[in-house]
């Protein structure tokens, strides 16, 4: 049934246009040699009478064997093709943990030695670190918005250099753990630069673009606004709850909390992104059909005109825009990305996958692609073995699935599915997976974190209690790294919804940057389609 739906509207989006060749591939028992996609010839195929079907080839068996290692998978952990019971609990258990935050505010279990003096240091040092960390996450933005070109140059030796200051000052304070943990991510920023070597020119033409898309969509700006101030406003209560959790008397009280805080930082700042991702899809669908120009330049489908329908109908008419809210119309992309948001299901859908997507995203970045080998033994097997999985669990969770959740009301794991299928089928793939602008913007958050880290702490040095100062450094540090990748996500955002758009529909992408649709539609044509 999944199969169906997936190629069946293909098959009637071509049915107006192909009946001759139809007509054809009937009389022929199904064999149908037109110039479309490999899933349109699927979707022909599976219209034809049973007994002129051919078998499924290796491609099709393939993908029925990886979608039940996906429902392997996440049966476990309770995940359905549906917006359901299941999604929901991730919506209530995201409130219930926002609730904990505050439950620790008033908590009073703490050490009457520490009672005080370091409370007050240890709150005094994290608001420093929140005001700081927002001047230089909207100085960074500033910068990337006015030169996206003179960035990508800018902050690949920035990031090396505010790392390897941060390690030397470790160091110096002989705090051993840190020291090696900011290695470790120096030793990985230098590997993640020698990957994208490639790629760098490729990364400043998409953020040109991206930053383009949100000049012209500046209610996604607006947005932006609205989320970081709540981050700021969750930072201050988080805070507050840290100080007293960290002067527990109890080791296990100490650290059970302490995780569950650092947990509740994690979540809450990734579902703020997914948000700002969510909500913005309508908005940068208007700037791609617009072929990046402004409403009055359109030179597609415009209200009142027959909408620009799209295989599976992501790209639509703006006239579908207007949303009843308490008997009033509202119209605008923005309005139908709240609206969309509203909803406690989509929302819970959204909750569900803020937990998953980073970790599913570095894991697969980490695992490139499993190669078959059946002479491989070993370690080398085994991280084959892996590699499947951690894929498999990529396609079920991956960033993607929030566009299909904004534009198609599917549901996180659904959707997932659907938009990673549609890029495979078309070749985009290898275009996603060549895509730079990941790894630079976070590197620019590591950047950024380190600077903050290194001057909150040495301040936090001089008046906060030898016994907890490596996590309080180590609390600066992630305070001042989802600041910044909050900004950053704006410009994720945008390059995610122009790469899934142009699978959809690859010809405004042409106008937009014909330089960059080059590349991107040549690595698709490796990848397995050509337009």
């Amino acid at each position: 049934a999944e199969y169906m739906g997936r190629y069946v509207p293909i098959f009637k989006m071509l049915k107006a246009d192909d009946e001759h060749s139809l007509a054809d591939a009937d009389q022929d028992g199904g064999h149908w040699e037109g110039q479309h996609s490999k899933g349109a010839r699927e979707a022909v195929r599976l219209t034809l009478p049973n007994d002129d079907l051919e078998p499924l080839d290796n491609e099709h068996q393939q993908d029925e064997e990886g979608e039940q290692v996906r429902h392997n998978i996440f049966s476990t952990i309770g995940i359905r093709g549906q917006i359901g019971n299941r999604d929901r609990a991730w919506g209530l258990t995201f409130w219930f943990q926002l609730l904990l935050v505050i439950v620790f505010m008033f908590s009073s279990n703490s050490d009457a030695s520490y009672e005080g003096r370091f409370p007050a240091a240890i709150g005094a040092a994290m608001i420093f670190d929140i005001v700081l960390s927002c001047v230089l996450s909207i100085a960074m933005f500033g910068f990337i918005f006015k030169s996206p070109v003179r960035y990508v140059t800018f902050i690949k030796s920035f990031c090396l250099v505010s790392l390897v200051l941060l390690n030397l000052w470790l160091m110096v304070e002989q705090s051993w753990f840190l020291a090696c943990l900011c290695f470790l991510l120096f030793f990985a920023s230098g590997l993640w630069m020698h990957h994208i070597r490639d790629s760098v020119e490729a990364a400043k033409a998409m953020l040109e673009v991206a930053v383009r898309a949100l000049k012209q969509q500046p209610e996604i700006l607006k947005m932006l606004s609205l989320l970081f101030a709540f981050h700021c406003a969750f930072l201050a209560f988080w805070t507050i709850a840290m100080t007293k959790v960290l002067h527990y008397e109890s080791a296990f009280l100490y650290y059970l909390c302490s995780l569950l805080l650092v947990f509740s930082l994690y979540w809450t700042h990734q579902v703020l992104c997914c948000l700002l991702q969510v909500i913005s899809c309508h908005s940068i669908a208007h700037f791609y059909q617009n072929r990046g120009g402004s409403a009055t330049d359109m030179n597609v489908a415009t209200l009142g005109n027959p909408p620009t329908i799209t295989p599976r109908g992501m790209l639509y008419d703006e006239s579908l825009l207007i949303v009843n809210i308490c008997g009033k119309q509202f119209s605008g992309p923005i309005v139908k990305g709240l609206h969309r948001v509203a909803t406690f299901s989509a929302f819970s859908s959204i909750c569900f996958g803020a937990a998953l997507i980073p970790i599913c995203r570095i894991l697969k970045q980490c695992s490139g692609r499993a190669v078959s080998d059946e002479d491989a033994k070993g370690v080398r097997r085994l991280w084959q073995v892996l590699s499947v999985y951690i894929q498999s669990a990529h396609r079920s969770v991956n960033r993607f699935g929030l566009i299909e959740i904004s534009l198609m009301g599917k549901d996180m794991r659904q959707g997932s599915q659907d938009a990673w299928a549609l890029l495979e089928e078309t070749g985009f793939e290898a275009a996603v997976r060549d895509d730079a602008t990941g790894p630079l913007l976070t590197l620019t958050c590591f950047a950024v974190a380190s600077v903050v880290t290194l001057v909150c702490g040495l301040f936090a040095r001089t008046v906060i209690h030898e016994e907890i100062w490596v996590e309080v450094v180590f609390l600066l540090g992630c305070i001042a790294f989802s600041q910044q990748a909050l900004f950053v996500s704006a410009f994720d955002s945008v390059i995610a919804c122009l790469f899934l758009y142009v699978a959809e529909d690859p010809a405004p992408f042409a106008e937009i940057d014909s330089i960059i649709y080059h590349r991107i539609t040549r690595l698709a044509e490796l990848g397995g389609m050509q337009f």
